[in-house]
C-alpha cells in the first residue's frame, strides 16, 4: 500500500484524514506544518501528500516549490498542485500542475 503524508497546521483537519483513511491500509504519516512536511518527505518518501495550502511559517506553495528544487517531481496519474497560480479558492487541475 501506499504512504500518504498528511500535512495540516489544524489538527482537526489531520484527524478527520486520518478517520477517513484509517481502515484504508496505506501507512498515514502526519506533519503540521510546512517545515515537518519537509522532514517528513525526506525521511518516509511518501507515495502522496495531502498538502494544505494556507499554512503559518512555510505554506503549501512554498513546500511544493522546495521539494520541487530538491528533484522532486509527480505524475499526471497521481496529481501535484500547482505553484504558478495565486492563492483562490480555486482549485488547481492535476493536470495544469504538472509537467510532461
Amino acid at each position: 500500500m501506499a504512504k500518504i503524508l498528511i500535512v495540516d497546521d489544524e489538527p482537526v483537519n489531520r484527524e478527520v484524514l486520518i478517520a477517513f483513511l484509517d481502515d484504508s491500509g496505506h501507512e498515514l504519516i502526519e506533519a503540521g506544518n510546512g517545515t515537518e512536511a519537509l522532514a517528513q518527505v525526506a525521511k518516509h518518501s511518501p507515495d502522496l501528500l495531502l498538502l494544505d495550502i494556507m499554512m503559518p511559517e512555510l505554506d503549501g506553495y512554498e513546500v511544493v516549490r522546495r521539494l520541487r528544487a530538491q528533484g522532486a517531481s509527480c505524475s499526471r496519474s497521481r496529481g501535484c498542485p500547482s505553484t504558478s497560480r495565486r492563492r483562490s479558492n480555486t482549485p488547481a487541475s492535476p493536470a495544469s500542475a504538472c509537467s510532461g
